[in-house]
């Protein structure tokens, strides 16, 4: 009987052993948690797999474009400028296409998990900025990235003031994606394809529209200016450009804010 006692405690303590945690890249482990479940998520949904390859693949055949557009228009100012502003707006449209398809259903995702979120002793705020946080980080970079590219085949002088506009419409596109999905909350649909074709992300992608237009109408006469003196080799300034990224840094960064504020207030008052 005593022998029998100590090999369950020894079989005991071999498989608290064997049950040791693996070491995690993350200190909290909630953060480590949502990560993997979102990427777990989109590696089991073949349609989110295709739609992100069907994304990339359009971003491969206009970044191999962009020589001979640049080429094509380097001889008239306007026309430069044109070609520059569509080239550049790819990339915004290209945020907000992923904004819509990945930010916009978040909340709506949880299901019916959400109540007993609601109901458990944790902190619902903080845990939705980490949920945002890892889709907002990868097209942040994104964006970064396409920015560089297509702005450094123009200009290298505008490589930074375009990156701060990229910046600030990335951080204001995801939060009116996030905000605008809090307010029009569909629990019941588990579809994020369906989700991302509701009414509320066709009213978020009005908006979007919008703030392209805006955007559009802020840049234009200082790109203008600036390829005027660029083009045909005189004094050029890109202190213009610096003050219009700075201005729509700002108004853009109180927008998101304002988005984002709108979505948590919903979301507390009706869930």
């Amino acid at each position: 009987t005593i022998d029998f006692q100590e090999n369950t405690h020894k079989k005991a303590e071999g498989s608290k052993v064997k049950k040791k945690k693996k070491p995690s890249i993350f200190k909290n482990p909630l953060t480590d948690v949502l990560l993997k479940r979102d990427f777990h998520l989109f590696l089991r949904e073949p349609a989110q797999i295709i739609h992100f390859s069907v994304l990339f693949f359009l971003i491969l055949v206009f970044v191999s474009s962009l020589p001979g557009l640049s080429m094509m228009a380097s001889k008239r100012v306007v026309l430069f400028t044109f070609v520059f502003l569509a080239v550049y707006i790819f990339n915004i449209f290209f945020i907000i296409t992923i904004s819509l398809r990945y930010v916009f259903p978040l909340v709506s995702m949880e299901g019916n998990v959400i109540w007993k979120i609601k109901s458990a002793p944790i902190d619902t705020g903080k845990l939705l900025n980490r949920r945002l946080a890892t889709p907002l980080l990868v097209i942040m970079l994104l964006s970064q990235f396409m920015s560089i590219f297509i702005v450094g085949r123009f200009s290298g002088h505008l490589i930074i003031p375009m990156s701060v506009v990229s910046f600030a419409s990335t951080f204001f596109l995801a939060m009116m994606s996030f905000g605008m999905g809090g307010l029009f909350i569909d629990l019941k649909e588990k579809n994020p394809v369906r989700l991302s074709s509701s009414q509320g992300a066709s009213i978020s992608f009005l908006f979007s529209m919008i703030y392209l237009v805006i955007l559009i109408i802020f840049l234009f006469i200082p790109l203008s200016d600036f390829f005027t003196g660029y083009l045909r080799h005189r004094i050029y300034e890109t202190a213009a450009v610096y003050k219009i990224s700075g201005v729509i840094l700002i108004l853009s960064l109180i927008g998101g804010y304002l988005f984002y504020r709108i979505g948590v207030r919903s979301l507390e008052k009706d869930v």
